[in-house]
């Protein structure tokens, strides 16, 4: 047992001293709202893609003219939903870890991660146009 305290201690302060370094940290719960905002920045971005496109928006029957396949407003749309996809995970596991009683540090650091990962898949998946392999 007290192997696993002095551990628990080691790891606090180690993220205390990332802490101080880190600019930007998001709580558990906070990391949900972060990530299903930026689901939702995806589904803003296909609208103006959309626009941009000279196609416009059919308010009457959207789904007549759907964006072209594989533009930047259809892989904009995608990442929406993916991003709709990795709030429910996010959600799940937050909520677990919280139940779980993790490490609060560690558990706002992964947090943190998951969210910049996000931001990072949204550009990259916005970005990169490649053919099917």
């Amino acid at each position: 047992m007290a192997i696993l305290e002095k551990l628990n201690e080691i790891v606090d302060m180690q993220l205390a001293n990332m802490r101080e370094h880190s600019p930007v940290m998001f709580s558990p719960f906070g990391a949900i709202l972060a990530t299903l905002t930026i689901a939702y920045a995806a589904k803003g971005l296909y609208f103006v893609f959309c626009i941009l496109s000279g196609n416009g928006l059919s308010n009457a029957n959207p789904r007549d003219n759907p964006p072209p396949k594989n533009s930047i407003a259809s892989r904009a749309n995608a990442a929406h939903f993916n991003g709709i996809e990795a709030t429910v995970l996010i959600t799940a596991a937050v909520f677990m870890g919280t139940v779980a009683g993790l490490n609060k540090s560690l558990f706002e650091e992964l947090t943190t991660l998951f969210v910049f990962s996000r931001i990072a898949h949204l550009v990259s998946y916005l970005f990169a146009f490649h053919e099917v392999l």
